[in-house]
C-alpha cells in the first residue's frame, strides 16, 4: 500500500502546486509584500518541503529547519481574514492547475481540507491588519520551526506518515 505522497505522483505533484501558487504571490495585493523577491525561491521550496513531508513524502522540512511550528513562524505577520482568504484563494487557483489524472478528485479534497485548516489556524489579527509584518523580517526569517496537523479526511487507502504531526486543536487552543 502506498502512503498519500506516493498516491498523488509525490515530488512532481507538490512541486507543481507550490509553483502554480508562488508564481501567483509577487503581484498579489495582500501576500505578495510579505514576500520578498530575493526570498521567493526560498519561500516555495519551504512550502513545497513542509506539504511533502505532512503528507507522507522526505522529512526534509525537518532535516533543514527543524520542527514546522507553523504558529510560531507565522506569528511575525500580521494576518487576518482577508489574508486567509487571499492565500486560500491563491492555492485553490493552483490546485485547479494540476488536473484530476494526477490529482484525483478525493485526495484534492483532502489538501483542501487541509490548507483550510492550517489558513484558519494562522488568523492572528482582527479584519483589516493583512499583509503587515514586523520591521526587518520576512517568511524566511524568525525560528526554525511550524506544526503539522492530521486531517480528519485522508482516502482509506492512503497511510500519513508525517512525524510532525498534531491535532489542530493541540496548539490553536481551540
Amino acid at each position: 500500500m502506498s502512503n498519500f505522497y506516493e498516491a498523488v505522483g509525490g515530488e512532481q505533484t507538490f512541486r507543481a502546486i507550490v509553483h502554480e501558487f508562488y508564481k501567483q504571490v509577487p503581484d498579489d495585493d495582500i501576500l505578495g509584500p510579505m514576500y520578498p523577491a530575493e526570498d521567493l525561491d526560498g519561500a516555495e521550496d519551504r512550502l513545497r518541503w513542509f506539504l511533502a513531508q505532512y503528507w507522507g513524502g522526505p522529512q526534509e522540512f525537518n532535516e533543514k529547519r527543524g520542527h514546522p511550528r507553523l504558529r510560531m513562524r507565522h506569528a511575525q505577520f500580521t494576518i487576518d481574514e482577508a489574508g486567509r482568504d487571499r492565500w486560500l484563494q491563491l492555492m485553490s487557483n493552483a490546485l485547479e492547475k494540476i488536473s484530476p489524472e494526477q490529482l484525483p478528485n478525493e485526495y484534492r479534497a483532502a489538501i483542501w481540507e487541509h490548507m483550510e485548516r492550517v489558513a484558519n489556524m494562522l488568523i492572528n489579527a482582527p479584519s483589516g491588519g493583512h499583509g503587515e509584518m514586523h520591521p526587518g523580517m520576512h517568511p524566511g526569517m524568525g525560528t526554525s520551526s511550524g506544526q503539522g496537523m492530521t486531517p480528519e479526511t485522508i482516502p482509506h487507502d492512503t497511510q500519513h506518515s508525517s512525524s510532525t504531526s498534531s491535532t489542530p486543536n493541540e496548539h490553536s487552543g481551540s
